[in-house]
């Protein structure tokens, strides 16, 4: 029959920490990780560190500084891991080569050489302390992407370990008794304390690794995605993306009473340059031309590869007017431009405007009739179609949204910051229409983030004060809609996500969808509160 006294207790905590380098090996074998393997070795070091404490060492100091050492080894390990999970170049900076020398040297001394030196044992556990440290600084640098709220939870496991480990610290330092080796209640609670840690420190890594591959994942796919979704010649985006983005286009125009405009380009004899100067000539002048198109239109414009030598252009906020200036600039540009070994090379150009509840396939026809008008009248030229314009569009530098009124909620501050939600998108507007990507675009697309962060927290608390019954609900949408606002935004400016894209997340469900959906449910509440004269 076992009996429990401060030895056999430790048990438990030998055989957890024991299983854990088990689980951790053959994980490690299975997936073929190293970062698995260098958290065994840090939990051999926690095994070794139970150990040291159970054995019936009368010299109790001794005990605590072969503990705190091998704890030291254990933060050591287990920050290296969170580094190589993180897929850093440099897992094992070159800092950590003077801590390795630290810890050896430490680890000599407390055994070997020193029986009983207090000062040495809190060198020992303070450089613990320090190691400790930059496992939290890993996990809050660190590449996998987590969730705020699963981060700061993470965070406690080695926040608590390590103040665990100041106590023993302060203990050593002040001279009292401390871990008698008898079994108490107090003893009883560390051990259990202890073992809790232990199992959460697994927990993080199960939750790290589960996030990483989950991570990996998503990256596969968007690779896969851009793969699927670009022309491997020319670098643009192929068909796959044109239909579902010509809707959302269109639904974005008539929603707004916006201009939209689609420019067809073809490449004028495009059969003749690849048979008299072969297919590579012929890809040498598709590449060139939609690298002259891709640089010389605006941000909000987004260029497909049609066909074999066809090119689409969605203009967004664009009239047939300044659809058809574009073309025209286009095609003197190509035109303009030297071709080796081909020589000369013209386009032809078909511009359409969209028309008042007109359908995407009547719209591409107009645009298609108006590229073979243009053929048919002798190429290099560009002809538009002859269908009348949405009513009521406005031109190119007219803004983006007006303020209505039926907007309002009645509350000042609410309505103040909406309007100024509503600049901010128009300012956005703006500087997309111009050239090529400005400097400014950075700084906007930051004040309209920072704005709407501000803006949402002012509208809570107007809220609790006008009692609305659904604050909570309100706050758990905004916290979701400035998490993908923020998400796009970093997106676009790592060149992951095309402006288009970031701009119209932002309008329509940051702004419009927001404004005109989720914040209407609060106006009887503001608007009793505020009543209108």
């Amino acid at each position: 029959m076992l009996v429990l006294d401060y030895t056999t207790v430790y048990i438990p905590l030998i055989t957890v920490t024991g299983l854990m380098v088990l689980f951790n090996i053959f994980m490690a074998l299975w997936r073929q990780e190293k970062s698995l393997i260098l958290y065994s070795l840090a939990f051999t070091m926690a095994c070794g560190s139970f150990v040291a404490a159970s054995r019936p060492e009368p010299e109790i100091l001794k005990t605590l500084g072969l503990e705190l050492i091998l704890i030291s080894g254990f933060y050591l390990f287990m920050t290296w891991g969170i580094r190589e999970m993180q897929g850093r170049a440099d897992s094992w900076p070159r800092r950590f080569t003077l801590y390795g020398a630290i810890y050896l040297l430490l680890f000599y001394y407390v055994q070997f050489w020193v029986q009983n030196c207090r000062v040495l044992y809190f060198i020992s556990g303070l450089f613990g302390l320090l190691v400790g440290a930059e496992y939290i600084m890993a996990l809050l640098k660190g590449e996998i992407s987590l969730p705020r709220w699963v981060r700061g939870t993470l965070l406690v496991v080695p926040a608590g370990f390590m103040a665990n480990s100041a106590f023993i610290l302060f203990v050593i330092l002040s001279g009292r008794p401390f871990r008698v080796k008898e079994l108490t209640l107090t003893n009883y609670l560390n051990f259990s304390l202890e073992l809790g840690w232990m199992l959460l420190w697994e927990a993080v890594i199960l939750i790290l690794d589960g996030s990483r591959l989950q991570n990996k994942l998503s990256q596969q796919n968007r690779v896969l995605h851009f793969k699927a979704s670009t022309d491997e010649l020319t670098g643009l985006k192929n068909r796959l993306l044109l239909d579902s983005q010509l809707a959302t286009e269109r639904e974005i125009a008539l929603r707004y009473n916006l201009p939209l405009s689609l420019i067809l380009i073809d490449i004028d004899f495009f059969k003749i340059i690849n048979d008299e100067h072969g297919h590579s000539a012929g890809d040498q002048v598709l590449k060139t031309i939609a690298t002259l198109c891709r640089e010389n239109l605006r941000i909000t414009d987004q260029i497909y590869r049609w066909g074999g030598e066809e090119f689409l252009i969605i203009s967004p906020h664009t009239d047939r007017a300044n659809a058809v200036n574009l073309a025209e600039k286009l095609r003197v540009l190509v035109t303009s431009t030297r071709f080796d070994p081909v020589g000369a090379v013209t386009i032809s150009c078909g511009v359409a405007a969209l028309s008042p509840n007109e359908e995407t396939q009547d719209w591409f026809k107009r645009v298609d009739e108006a590229l073979y008008r243009a053929k048919n009248e002798g190429r290099n030229r560009v002809a538009v179609s002859s269908a009348p314009p949405f009513p009521g569009f406005a031109s190119q530098n007219a803004n983006l949204l007006r303020w209505q009124k039926n907007w309002e909620s009645g509350h000042p501050l609410i309505d103040a910051e909406h309007k100024e939600l509503v600049g901010l998108a128009n300012r956005l507007l703006g500087i997309s229409l111009s050239l090529g990507i400005t400097k400014e675009l950075g700084p906007a697309l930051k004040d309209f983030m920072d704005h709407s962060a501000v803006h949402f927290t002012n509208e809570e608390g107007a809220l609790e004060q006008c009692g609305y019954p659904d604050v909570e609900e309100h706050r758990r949408l905004h916290l979701e809609v400035i998490s993908q606002g923020e998400n796009m935004v970093t997106l676009f400016q790592e060149g992951k996500l095309p402006f288009p894209e970031v701009f119209n997340f932002l309008v329509n469900q940051v702004l419009m969808d927001h404004l005109l959906g989720e914040d209407t449910k609060f106006f009887p509440w503001t608007r009793q509160e505020f009543p209108r004269n």
